[in-house]
């Protein structure tokens, strides 16, 4: 079975996110970092973040929860064979969403993420704005 690396796992969620309504921006800065995924729905306004991994599922955790510091949910992205039973009780204990990306690059959303009560109105606001002047940027050069 081929190998999912980073970089797949954020094409195949990018992909997954944009079919299901969501426009996003990868490499997202903000708070003085990058996210992965920020992505916004427009149906309902919902703002999410994903960080994806192809093996750290501690560290994408941990980089997750400072997402749902400017979203409405934070997910953790990571190839299906790389998450343990562990990870996936710890992930749910957290609040985060977890999807997995299979050999295929296939997206499966495992759980979902608990509402943020961590989200900053003021921060999320900002990240919404900077949502909005990354995502006219792209639309311009296409």
């Amino acid at each position: 079975m081929k190998r999912v690396r980073e970089a797949d796992v954020a094409a195949a969620v990018a992909d997954y996110l944009t079919v299901r309504g969501y426009d996003i921006v990868q490499e997202f800065p903000m708070l003085g970092r990058l996210f992965d995924i920020y992505g916004l729905r427009a149906a309902d306004g919902l703002a999410i973040t994903v960080e994806c991994k192809e093996r750290d599922w501690r560290r994408a955790a941990a980089q997750a929860r400072v997402g749902r510091v400017v979203s409405s949910v934070a997910y953790v992205a990571m190839p299906a064979a790389q998450v343990s039973t562990a990870a996936q009780a710890f992930l749910q204990a957290e609040g985060l969403g977890l999807l997995v990306v299979t050999g295929d690059l296939e997206v499966q959303e495992r759980f979902s993420p608990a509402a943020s009560n961590r989200s900053v109105a003021v921060l999320r606001e900002r990240a919404l704005e900077r949502f909005e002047q990354l995502s006219r940027g792209a639309a311009a050069q296409v």
